[in-house]
């Protein structure tokens, strides 16, 4: 993050594996908190028919799954809000998608980390590339004011 200011770190994550001992789970645990992941697909292991996995002999008990997920999801959850609040104010291109579904007169894009951005805005923006400050933080990314375009 020094050295590339605004990277998304974003990654995929499953607990439960067969075989996954509480110290392995820890291990992963550790390594999420060390690096600190914008975004994260949390999930459990599902067996499905017919894979190797499915008939190994280890499985991880579906309630220890359940508790490894829910703690593990809570930390990346926490984690992609604090970077986003430490990124409050900063001015990003956003590539603009669509008006946004849930607030008129605003559209919604992606910035370059990949998160989402609402701001005021009308349906000519799609498309296009803009700079915009965010004003507010949320898990999910932000909300803000365009402060130029690149029209």
């Amino acid at each position: 993050r020094e050295l590339m200011p605004g990277l998304g770190l974003s990654t995929d994550l499953m607990v439960g594996f067969p075989g996954e001992t509480d110290e392995q789970y820890e291990h992963t645990y550790s390594v999420v908190e060390q690096i600190g992941f914008d975004q994260a697909f949390t999930f459990k292991f599902s067996p499905r028919q017919g894979t190797a996995a499915a008939v190994m002999s280890d499985q991880v008990a579906a309630e220890v799954k359940q508790r490894r997920l829910e703690r593990l999801a809570k930390l990346v959850a926490d984690q992609a809000r604090e970077i986003n609040r430490g990124q409050l104010g900063e001015v990003r291109e956003v590539l603009v998608e669509e008006t946004d579904p849930r607030s008129a007169g605003h559209v919604r894009g992606r910035n370059r980390a990949n998160k989402l951005v609402i701001f005021p805005g009308g349906p000519e923006l799609i498309g296009e590339t803009v700079a915009v400050r965010a004003d507010e933080a949320y898990l999910w990314g932000f909300r803000g004011e365009m402060v130029s375009s690149e029209r």
